[in-house]
């Protein structure tokens, strides 16, 4: 589901051309030319001091030289893969949440704690992954 919502937001920015600061970062970049010299980015332009962005930028240059639909799919991925990465941490950690009378807080001396229930973290995380994964101001990922 976390895919497919990043999918059907992000569709229709596989044609957009490269803007902005696309031009320091990858159109006149020389260090995304060649995969040896990509973690040394350009010290003063956008990637400088980013080497793994400079990488990846690099690499969608190997593999597709200015298509910039390579750069949004790959983009997308890994955006995507995130939002998998952040349902998994919320679902794991509402698991293990003991929910108190009142919220997360410390419980009263005696106070019976309860899990949450492993349907209702799962929606939970769920919705939060989604929400997180197309969110506007996420839209820098595709």
């Amino acid at each position: 589901m976390i895919v497919l919502a990043a999918l059907a937001v992000y569709y229709n920015s596989f044609s957009v051309p490269l803007i902005f600061d696309d031009a320091l970062s990858i159109i006149n970049n020389p260090t995304i030319h060649k995969l040896e010299s990509a973690f040394s980015p350009p010290p003063n332009e956008c990637v400088g001091g980013r080497p793994i962005l400079n990488f990846t930028f690099a690499l969608n240059y190997a593999l597709a030289g200015l298509n910039v639909w390579g750069y949004h799919a790959f983009n997308l991925l890994f955006h995507a893969l995130a939002g998998l990465t952040l349902f998994g941490i919320l679902r794991r950690t509402l698991l293990r949440l003991r929910l108190h009378r009142g919220g997360f807080a410390a419980p009263n001396p005696g106070a019976i704690a309860q899990r949450l229930s492993p349907t209702k973290a799962l929606a939970l995380a769920l919705a939060v992954a989604v929400l997180w994964t197309v969110h506007p101001p996420q839209t820098q990922a595709a």
